[in-house]
């Protein structure tokens, strides 16, 4: 590369790393950046003219009295945090994985960035020990794409809170698309053998491999049409199998916030009465028996009698737990 591009592509890396809108460069400053990390000879009036192809580039570069600087990045500071905070509080993220995107994301703030970051955060937070989620998801996309079958091995965790095989042998699954669903990455698949939508937890496959068998297509499956993501985001409280069906509940108005925050607005208020509401939704029983129990005294359902039943039954085998 000529020397008079290497020139301008440093000016800029230098303006990235050393300025924002409260620190600023002299034009000298610049000059003896450029030697002092690259070795790079440069006059004043090269970095002026330099400085000048980068605003006709389309760069904010503001010039003052009090000197040189990138007016505007690619992120604000407000968002490089919430990206940070996302990368902490995502637990299908490894320690290492966390560590190393957390300080790409603070380069692109410049040197200053973490130092004016406020927010406190220990990279050692209770995340998947699983070290290859991000070459799964690679795999898996790859799969989706070329609509191929994947095997793989599923895990939960042994008495040592180690990754270990549900079982002997491997799983094979045609690959539909992934959904991040309560801060975990989930596999919407059909098992073979099975003509039911399953679901598998991205952080606890292992081995991975895709097939040469064509996947099934997705219409071919029973409950196809209740697995697109919006749906299961918000029908599914939990990704439990099982086929949506109409729930009629009686809820506490102060948890009435917690309804759309889990089903945002795919639930019908039929009646509201003092501290009461009562709302119809569509759930699948399993994933709801889970949630109602979550809220105990401020919800009630109310219908299917099967799963109110259910609950019930489920309620006095704790009762007699708690009172034993």
């Amino acid at each position: 590369m000529p020397r008079r591009k290497i020139t301008i592509l440093r000016i800029l890396q230098i303006l990235e790393e050393y300025t924002d809108s409260e620190h600023r460069l002299s034009q000298q400053d610049i000059v003896e950046l450029l030697k002092e990390k690259y070795d790079i000879v440069c006059e004043r009036k090269a970095v002026g003219r330099n400085l000048e192809t980068l605003r006709r580039a389309g760069y904010e570069i503001d010039s003052a009295r009090s000197g040189i600087c990138l007016f505007t990045r690619r992120f604000e500071k407000s968002e490089l945090r919430l990206l940070i905070d996302a990368v902490l509080s995502s637990r299908y993220i490894d320690n290492k994985h966390s560590g190393d995107l957390i300080g790409k994301l603070e380069k692109e703030g410049g040197m200053f960035f973490s130092e004016a970051n406020h927010l406190s955060y220990n990279r050692q937070w209770d995340k998947t020990p699983n070290k290859s989620v991000f070459f799964t998801i690679e795999l898996l996309d790859e799969a989706i794409s070329k609509k191929k079958k994947v095997r793989f091995v599923y895990n939960g965790y042994n008495l040592q809170k180690q990754l270990s095989p549900l079982r002997k042998g491997d799983w094979k699954v045609s690959p539909y698309f992934l959904l991040l669903h309560n801060q975990r990455y989930y596999l919407i698949c059909c098992e073979d053998g099975k003509d039911t939508i399953g679901y598998f937890r991205v952080d606890r496959i292992t081995n991975i491999e895709i097939c040469r068998e064509r996947a099934r297509p997705r219409e071919e499956v029973s409950g196809a049409e209740d697995i697109s993501p919006d749906k299961l985001d918000t029908t599914f409280p939990y990704l439990i199998d099982g086929r949506p069906e109409k729930v009629k509940m009686r809820c506490n108005k102060k948890v009435f916030s917690d309804l759309v925050d889990w089903f945002g607005s795919r639930f019908t208020v039929t009646s509201s009465e003092g501290d009461y509401v009562e709302t119809i939704l569509f759930a699948p029983p399993d994933a709801l028996k889970y949630w109602a129990l979550q809220y105990g005294e401020n919800v009630e359902v109310q219908e299917p009698l099967s799963l109110r039943e259910s609950i019930k039954e489920a309620v006095k085998k704790m009762a007699i737990k708690y009172n034993s």
